[in-house]
């Protein structure tokens, strides 16, 4: 391949990355604000919990590499840098961290929702995902 065809696909397979990164965390996000159902809260916990098992396994998150690799930076490393500058966050470069940091408080949400539910299960408490307006 030239080098201009070379950066083109580099470039386009990085932006696919991205944007699978992207849509993944945005609809880990949306299940776990919108979803009551304890099935599907498992099966995302099981999920994020795989991806923490590859982030300590590959010292990184697996699509953040791969971004690394077709772009140079991954949209961590971005945002990151960002709080950074809004003097926010951590004051070093250490995205192994910070990644691994997210993935926890990810699993800990999902389990005190699943928690939460159960306990509502209990006690008889019913959680409709049903908005009722009168």
């Amino acid at each position: 391949m030239t080098e201009k065809k070379l950066t083109l696909f580099n470039t386009i397979m990085g932006t696919y990355y991205s944007i699978l990164h992207n849509l993944i965390m945005l609809f880990v996000i949306i299940i776990l604000l919108f979803c009551n159902k304890l099935n599907y809260l498992l099966i995302v916990l099981f999920i994020v919990f795989l991806d923490g098992i590859a982030i300590i396994f590959f010292q990184d998150c697996p699509l953040s590499l791969t971004e690394k690799k077709h772009l140079g930076n991954s949209c961590l490393e971005i945002k990151q840098i960002i709080y950074q500058k809004l003097g926010i966050g951590y004051n070093c470069n250490h995205t192994y961290e910070y990644t691994l940091e997210v993935i926890i408080n990810a699993i800990c949400l999902i389990a005190i929702k699943i928690l939460i539910l159960i306990l509502c299960d209990i006690f008889g408490i019913n959680i409709s995902n049903k908005l009722i307006i009168k």
